[in-house]
């Protein structure tokens, strides 16, 4: 994070289908990359433009993703015109003038455009995945994984990965060879 940038707590906003999430979040998006938040949870203008690289925004479905992205940029253009749903409350709410608003705006819009491989807007599924495969590059494992639904052929996998490791020179290969060695007795 850069100087600028702030610890935000983790936001949940939770809604029936047609009540007007993605209005809702696209609008807490851009107050949170144009505003910068005060010691007394009031909201003020900041001119960081680079900012949309530190907001995680996650959706359930690819659709409601691509949806986000759309609608965020859509109404950053539209603010960078002085138009827009937006205009009035975020004007209010981050205690600016429409014009600083404005130009705030389009430096955002500017910033996502040219850098958009780090607008994420994500589904819950790819955050997840890109966690793991950090954790596992960070551990120094194997991360070309594939996640596999099917129970049988999961199961085929994890015997066969336990008999290729049987006979090692592992106290643990030991304890697995001793173990089928006395299942196989009954």
């Amino acid at each position: 994070m850069n100087d600028n940038a702030q610890a935000m707590p983790l936001q949940i906003i939770k809604a029936s289908a047609g009540s007007g999430k993605t209005f809702q979040l696209a609008y807490e998006y851009i107050k949170l990359l144009l505003g910068v938040k005060n010691d007394d949870g009031t909201y003020s203008l900041d001119k960081r433009s680079e900012y949309h690289q530190h907001i995680l925004a996650v959706t359930f479905t690819n659709k409601a993703t691509e949806e986000m992205k759309s609608r965020i940029v859509n109404e950053l253009w539209l603010l960078s015109r002085g138009k827009g749903d937006y205009i009035k409350p975020l004007t209010a709410e981050l205690h600016t003038t429409p014009q600083l608003l404005m130009e705030a705006s389009q430096k955002a819009l500017e910033e996502i455009l040219f850098n958009y491989t780090t607008f994420n807007v994500s589904t819950i599924d790819s955050f997840f995945q890109t966690v793991l495969r950090t954790f596992a590059f960070e551990l120094d494992q194997d991360y070309d994984y594939a996640v596999e639904l099917d129970q049988d052929y999961s199961r085929k996998v994890a015997v066969q990965n336990m008999l290729l490791n049987v006979g090692g020179t592992s106290d643990r290969s030991d304890r697995v060879a001793g173990w089928l060695r006395e299942l196989m007795k009954y």
